[in-house]
């Protein structure tokens, strides 16, 4: 049912590319998309791909990749690594130079499942915390398909960017005793700042466009297309449109 759906929204939408970004929802579309001869490609955020982005892998033209952990999940010669495309807002506030300050400051996000337990050893932890008024962390969710969120984490880890636990080894008195012990040691902090920043890519929803235009170019000409190859068979035809 939904392979045949698929093929009823390509017809009626006609995309001149498709680019699916993980998830049983996006297998379908891309499969489709790739048997229409419309141009495909995925875009896979995590550092351990899912099953459906390394199936679709196989298929694809391009795969474009966040962590370098990735790439060994796909063919070579497909895979480029962007980062993560974010929205514009978000992209305004990295480049926007943040003002020297005093005061300290830490950032404690969490999302998805993997919030309850964060929101809770915090909760622990604001008792030991109370003359420092700010305070945040991310926290692996431990029950995460295939544990892909530390397997994320551990790559930043690594880098040197970052610092992590493991929900079941937190407790309110630890995180508050690590934050504390950032708090004293500025020069960890800047080396910390510098090496995320290092691994970050603000040109990421940049570059993604300019492979999906060259995509576009290829299999249906300069115009897209709506003056390109009309039959699917035609397409399958053009250039660089061979999957």
């Amino acid at each position: 049912m939904a392979f045949l759906a698929s093929f009823r929204i390509l017809s009626r939408q006609k995309p001149d590319v498709v680019v699916g970004v993980g998830g049983y929802a996006s297998g379908p579309v891309v499969l489709a998309a790739w048997m229409m001869g419309i141009p495909t490609a995925i875009q896979e955020q995590n550092a351990l791909p899912g099953l459906t982005n390394k199936i679709l892998g196989r298929i694809v033209k391009v795969v474009f990749t966040a962590f370098e952990e990735a790439k060994a999940f796909f063919p070579e010669d497909k895979v480029q690594m962007i980062g993560n495309p974010i929205r514009r807002k978000l992209m305004d506030n990295y480049l926007r130079s943040s003002a020297a300050h005093e005061k300290f400051s830490v950032l404690v996000f969490g999302g998805s499942l993997g919030a309850r337990g964060l929101n809770n050893r915090m909760l622990d932890a604001l008792d030991s915390l109370g003359d420092l008024k700010k305070a945040s962390i991310l926290v692996p969710f431990p029950h995460a398909t295939d544990n892909h969120q530390e397997v994320n984490a551990r790559a930043l880890v690594d880098a040197g960017a970052a610092l992590m636990f493991r929900e079941s080894e937190l407790t309110g008195q630890k995180l508050a005793e690590t934050l504390r012990g950032l708090m004293t040691d500025p020069v960890k902090l800047k080396q910390m700042a510098k090496k995320a920043g290092i691994l970050g890519r603000p040109a990421a929803a940049k570059e993604l466009a300019d492979v999906c235009v060259d995509l576009t170019t290829q299999a249906w000409g300069p115009q897209g297309r709506d003056r390109g190859p009309k039959d699917p068979k035609d397409a399958k035809k053009a250039p660089g449109s061979k999957a």
